[in-house]
């Protein structure tokens, strides 16, 4: 007896570990294939919260994964990328999105016989996931994904006894918590939450109480508790990975969380009537096992439709309780810059978290312009301002070099093996350009210590040298400007052929102001103080050496 209930178990468990892998294998294949398409629908498909909870839906629907969809929205939040508001439309779509995997687990693993989909499946996968074009290999993602689902479901049906099976010890355990009253209603409430929470996936938590329903180990009433506790137990993924974001992040993670347990409370208080209608609404039909787990998909989509309905009218409201409840800290001194790498067990963000370094990447930008917009106001300054500029710069190059090692240590994370070819180039290209910064925040330090220089030692610059490198420097600044703009903004909009140009200007005036430094020696000019405007003249121009790196980056990462 207990030799069989270790084997059942290990096959249970070793069932719904296939099923997981699966998910997560064509999951990788349809971010790999669309993720940035995915994003790009949430970014820009939210109009209103009406559109928001379309876009939450179809890309949930497709993906199978509430979970993958609030972390990205977590994600994109942090980044600025998305308001509060937009989010939380965005989750009520996925909510009802992720109910379409307990309506095809229904119909395909507990209606048709299924095993015939699995190995044609695989057999279609084999040539893709060889092929040398990435697209393919994605597809071929795709494919063994679905297969193996298929192949965990079976398996998972397969393994779970019937009531009649699993022992008289297992069936009155079984009957004494189920009868209970309202309080088995909250006890398989909480066993819901903690499963889906446990393996921080709703649609395989789901896909469990399924498949323990189809075989009459529970009644209807206690799957429909299960379904609402997992509806409660999915908010934990995106719940961890906010912990440690911004403000904002946080807030949205908690919206997910509030939503789904408003919607948990007054089903639970109305959970009686519920069931009454739900009788009556598959009343005439056979009450078959299989019925049973249509009716089970019927209850969690009404659920989450009829949830969505009544809260989409107070998305502002619920948008202001969650800054009650996660107030911002504005006396909170953040001594150590820190980028949170979004990560969680079986599911993949690469392209989320690009999109936030890219945005960092973009702050990092403004920064270095700021630091060369400070050497040109010091430009004609006397000593006093000087060291005020000089020490500013030293605080804002510190802060340039702490957020290039977060960065690059970021990226290097990023480096999975779900990222794409086009993923890959763009990290490479992300790593270059925040490295191209680092070398202008450091020759603008080196800048402004030319010019305490000069005052120290009292060098002498010829006539309008300082009118020169101030035009020398705006020239500079506003290539600096061009590039900063297109990482702030769209990349795809760069032009590579007019960065070549403002670098190939700046080349040009700076021959002809060595040229003219040099003359300026010859006729008994300050032989230091020249030697001194030339080496401004260089580090300037290696600032624009600096630019054209990045325009290439931004060009190969387009």
């Amino acid at each position: 007896m207990i030799g069989t209930f270790i084997i059942d178990s290990f096959n249970i468990v070793g069932s719904l570990g296939l099923f997981l892998f699966g998910m997560k294998i064509m999951s990788d294949g349809i971010q790999k294939s669309s993720g940035e398409k995915f994003q790009n629908m949430l970014n820009f498909l939210t109009l209103n919260r009406f559109t928001g909870i379309i876009t939450g839906f179809l890309i949930t629907a497709v993906i199978h994964s509430s979970s993958a969809t609030t972390v990205i929205l977590v994600s994109l939040v942090n980044a600025g990328l998305m308001t509060l508001t937009r989010a939380i439309s965005v989750i009520m779509g996925a909510n009802i999105g992720t109910t379409v995997t307990a309506w095809l687990v229904s119909f395909l693993g507990f209606k048709f016989n299924i095993n015939i989909l699995i190995m044609p499946s695989i057999v279609i996968s084999i040539p893709l996931l060889f092929s040398k074009y990435e697209k393919r290999r994605n597809l071929g993602e795709l494919f063994i994904g679905f297969g193996i689902i298929f192949l965990g479901l079976s398996m998972l049906k397969d393994s779970v006894p019937g009531p009649d099976k699993i022992g008289p010890v297992l069936t009155d355990i079984i009957s004494k918590i189920t009868n209970l009253g309202f309080f088995s209603i909250i006890l398989f409430i909480i066993i819901g939450s903690i499963v889906t929470m446990t393996i921080q996936s709703s649609g395989a938590a789901m896909t469990i109480t399924i498949t323990l329903l189809f075989k009459g180990i529970i009644t209807f009433p206690m799957a429909a508790a299960l379904c609402l506790g997992e509806n409660i137990g999915t908010t934990i993924t995106a719940f961890l990975a906010s912990i440690g974001m911004s403000v904002t992040a946080r807030r949205a993670a908690r919206a997910h969380m509030l939503f789904n347990i408003i919607g948990v409370v007054w089903v639970t208080i109305l959970f009686y009537p519920a069931m009454r209608f739900f009788n009556f609404l598959f009343e005439g039909l056979d009450n078959s096992n299989f019925i049973l787990t249509l009716k089970l998909s019927a209850f969690h989509s009404i659920f989450n439709l009829t949830n969505t309905f009544l809260l989409i009218w107070f998305v502002p409201q619920i948008a202001k309780l969650v800054e009650y409840l996660v107030p911002d800290k504005k006396h909170e001194v953040k001594s150590v810059y820190k980028l949170n790498f979004l990560s969680t067990k079986f599911l993949d963000f690469a392209e989320s978290n690009i999109s936030l370094a890219r945005n960092e990447i973009g702050k990092l930008s403004i920064i270095v312009y700021d630091m060369l917009l400070n050497f040109l106001n010091a430009i004609k300054e006397d000593k006093k301002e000087l060291d005020n500029i000089s020490d500013n710069i030293k605080n804002q190059d510190q802060i340039v070099n702490m957020m290039y090692n977060e960065i690059s240590r970021f990226l290097a994370s990023c480096r999975t093996d779900a990222i794409t070819d086009k993923q890959s180039l763009e990290i490479n290209s992300l790593l270059m350009i925040a490295s191209e910064f680092k070398s202008i925040s450091n020759t603008s330090d080196i800048l402004i210590q030319l010019l305490i220089k000069k005052i120290k030692k009292k060098l002498k610059f010829h006539k309008n040298a300082k009118d020169e490198i101030k035009d020398y420097t705006v020239e500079v600044l506003d290539f600096l400007k061009y590039n900063s703009d297109f990482i702030n903004n769209d990349m795809s909009d760069h032009n590579f052929n007019i960065a070549y140009k403002m670098e190939k200007e700046i080349n040009s005036k700076r021959n002809r102001l060595r040229k003219h430094a040099r003359n300026n020696m010859i006729k008994g000019g300050d032989i230091h103080g020249e030697l001194l405007y030339m080496d401004i003249i260089k580090h300037l121009e290696h600032i624009g050496d600096f630019n054209l790196n990045i325009a290439h980056s931004l060009e190969e990462a387009k």
